[in-house]
């Protein structure tokens, strides 16, 4: 995807040298062969187009399958971080304070559990990365964080 509008063309020789570098390398040995090598065998033009063809097809088959599966997948994740939000602001909206408690434990118990719920949203996210971002960390105390080093 190309992110600036007004791409010169330096830049883009200059990101994409090596893959032209082998194209011209491989065109010119496919040349060479069949001047050269095997100037008897006689390939006719329809063969190559026709091979050219079914191969775009089945290519854009599969980059359309691919973009639907990453555009489902973002819509779930998009769903579950709603969710999560959404959670949290009914927990912070709606909790009442129980007999026996006072409002700053049940402050301190609902913090809790909001943070918890940030956590698991950015491990999540770096699982389904497969990165080593810890920035999941921030939001558990030590002791979960004792706990949550022995899983994967």
């Amino acid at each position: 995807m190309l992110i600036k509008s007004n791409l010169k063309l330096h830049q883009v020789i200059a990101i994409t040298w090596k893959v032209d570098l082998v194209m011209l390398l491989l065109c010119t040995a496919a040349h060479f062969t069949d001047v050269h090598l095997v100037p008897e065998i006689d390939i006719p033009g329809l063969l190559p187009s026709l091979i050219g063809t079914a191969l775009a097809f089945f290519i854009g088959f599969n980059n359309n399958h691919s973009y639907g599966r990453w555009w489902e997948a973002r819509m779930i994740w998009g769903a579950l971080v709603n969710d999560c939000r959404s959670w949290a602001r009914f927990l912070l909206a709606y909790a009442s304070v129980p007999e026996g408690m006072t409002k700053e434990e049940v402050d301190a118990m609902l913090e809790k559990m909001v943070r918890r719920q940030i956590a698991f949203v950015h491990a999540l996210k770096t699982s389904l990365q497969k990165s080593n971002n810890k920035e999941y960390e921030h939001y558990l105390t030590q002791e979960e964080l004792n706990e949550v080093k022995m899983y994967s």
